[in-house]
């Protein structure tokens, strides 16, 4: 960043040949980083989108850790400025610093600070930063690198905190959306095992948060090989496998992919193919430029889903 610039960072790093996953992710905060310390929440500007929104989410720790909830109705307006995609991430981002800076121990009055935040301005994306709040618990290591042991994790307990009396109904699906990770690292990466007990989950609108959250957790396992994608989906039960694929496919072309989602959907067949395809022109239409669409679409190789592509209008 110190010797090219902040912007053309970004961009190097995204043409690096690095795989987009949560470790590409967090080394892009340091983007965010640099752009608060010199600009403040103005540097925004100089943020990309890439690796999800990941320059955004380094800014916004450090604006919730020198301003405040006060300070990130300013923040949000800037985020708004760049779209939706971004807007979504900025509120991400938000619940993990909300629960690193009210403190571990103290999950639910992280999860009221979304509430707060979403009442000072109600274009807020609340169920991103609830969303964020979960998955700080998970990893909780914004305190000395390890997870902290005020984590809200049982190791007895797959569920918890899910339905945990302390945790709202409003707030359960931001939950439900991380617990299989939670799972995962519990049960030692043993995602048969994950696939069990998501099928478990009485509540259907939570065991498909609960499938959606172990679709993700498989995505950065595949290391963008659509031949471990399908392989690894096969862990899931038989009525999921072709859910497991279509959410890999929506998670690698939103973080950054441009392969590993064309050749999934290449590769399905029937129904789920076509269904594969107009989730692919959903994320086109949101995550690209109308100067980008032409190129995106060109990669797909089918040339009926091709045409079908080029005939959208952003």
């Amino acid at each position: 960043i110190e010797r090219i610039g902040v912007v053309e960072a970004q961009e190097a790093l995204v043409r690096s040949g690095l795989p987009f996953t949560g470790e590409t992710h967090l080394i892009n905060h340091t983007s965010g980083d640099y752009v608060y310390e010199k600009y403040g929440t103005k540097g925004l500007i100089y943020c990309k989108d890439y690796f999800l929104a990941s320059c955004y989410h380094g800014a916004v720790l450090n604006a919730i850790a020198k301003e405040g909830i006060n300070g990130l109705v300013d923040v949000m307006g800037y985020c708004w400025e760049r779209g939706k995609p971004v807007a979504t991430q900025c509120a991400h981002a938000i619940g993990h610093g909300f629960l690193a800076w009210v403190g571990y121990k103290e999950l639910p009055a992280a999860l009221q600070k979304c509430d707060q935040l979403s009442r000072m301005n109600r274009r807020f994306p609340i169920f991103n930063c609830y969303d964020g709040v979960f998955m700080e618990n998970l990893w909780a290591v914004h305190e000395d690198g390890t997870p902290s042991k005020d984590r809200w994790i049982r190791d007895s307990d797959p569920y918890y905190p899910c339905y945990d009396e302390n945790i709202k109904e409003e707030w359960k699906k931001g939950c439900w959306a991380n617990q299989a990770s939670v799972m995962y690292q519990m049960f030692n990466g043993d995602l048969r095992k994950v696939s069990k007990h998501c099928e478990s989950v009485e509540e259907p609108e939570y065991r498909k948060m609960c499938y959606d959250s172990l679709s993700r957790q498989i995505h950065p396992l595949t290391n963008g090989d659509v031949n471990q994608a399908f392989e690894l989906c096969q862990y899931l039960k038989k009525e999921w496998i072709d859910f497991c694929l279509l959410t890999i496919a929506a998670a690698d072309f939103s973080v950054g992919g441009r392969i590993l989602t064309y050749e999934i959907c290449a590769n399905l067949k029937g129904y789920i193919k076509s269904t594969c395809y107009k989730t692919l022109y959903q994320l086109i239409k949101i995550y690209s430029t109308p100067f980008e669409q032409a190129e995106y679409c060109s990669l797909i190789k089918d040339m009926r889903y091709r045409e079908t592509c080029e005939r959208m209008k952003l």
